[in-house]
């Protein structure tokens, strides 16, 4: 089933979102609040949506449900992911 997407986060493959935005480049600023003191995020090594690296940051597009959850503080659960690489929540 395809969902729709309404913005972009930076996810940490296997750990949760640390960022997200309208736009790629907003979800990067908001993810570089989140990691560590004194790091920040290259954008060169955040990969697209088909890399699944256990660790490895990448862009992915989430739904308007998930961008929400994020927003409230649960970045770290797990969201599924459609066909298309978008995030949702399975509400069955």
């Amino acid at each position: 089933m395809k969902h729709k997407p309404y913005g972009w986060a930076v996810e940490q493959y296997g750990y949760g979102i640390f960022g997200i935005g309208k736009t790629k480049k907003e979800a990067l600023l908001d993810a570089n609040e989140w990691v560590g003191p004194g790091e920040k995020l290259d954008p060169e090594e955040v990969h697209g949506p088909d890399h699944r690296v256990d660790g490895d940051f990448r862009f992915v597009l989430v739904t308007k449900e998930v961008y929400d959850l994020v927003e409230q503080g649960y970045g770290d659960r797990w969201f599924d992911e459609d066909e298309d690489g978008v995030l949702y929540v399975d509400n069955e």
